[in-house]
């Protein structure tokens, strides 16, 4: 008889079927085992001998699973699809008066993002605290990204100059995009 070639061999928890059990005269050519181990009877071994294809074996249960992810895979493309952004008009908030660079490059740059998207980008100034008028009124708006703030220095200024403002500025908005960057 030939040699067997000893491929994987792990414990089986349930009773091993006869078609996996090793057969009593087999010669054991393995090596992850020592040459006097051969497989017992409580051990599943998977062979292959000399011309012939492993063959996997898949339990009903790991069947199931296999096919239920299968069919679920043409749905995820529908789920993870994201929505179009902006699907109504944007607010961008300034807290300063009109007629300042903030004031000029937040108009240039909503026109942009409106020629861009297919949206209008509404830009508004809301004067008034150091900006902090401005900046509540973000606070309170919903969290949707369609209301937007138009962020300076003087924010992060006041965040560490007011200790009891209606908002966190650190902790409540989150940075979106830069439009500058003074050097100094």
């Amino acid at each position: 008889m030939a040699a067997t070639t000893c491929c994987h061999v792990s414990h089986a928890r349930r009773h091993t079927p006869p078609s996996l059990r090793a057969p009593a005269s087999a010669k054991w050519n393995c090596p992850n085992l020592p040459p006097f181990a051969a497989p017992t009877s409580g051990q599943v071994v998977t062979q292959i001998q000399s011309g012939s294809a492993p063959t996997m074996k898949l339990s009903r249960r790991s069947l199931l699973h296999l096919t239920t992810g299968a069919a679920a895979l043409p749905a995820l493309p529908r789920v993870a699809k994201p929505q179009a952004y902006p699907s109504r008009p944007v607010h961008i908030i300034l807290g300063f008066p009109p007629g300042g660079s903030s004031d000029v490059i937040g108009r240039l740059m909503a026109q942009w993002l409106s020629e861009r998207l297919g949206q209008p980008f509404v830009f508004e100034n809301r004067p008034g605290a150091g900006s902090n008028i401005g900046t509540e009124m973000v606070a309170r708006a919903s969290p949707d990204g369609h209301t937007l703030l138009w962020a300076t220095s003087a924010n992060a200024i006041n965040a560490t100059l007011y200790s009891n403002l209606n908002f966190d500025f650190i902790h409540n908005f989150v940075p979106v995009a830069g439009s500058a960057s003074p050097t100094f």
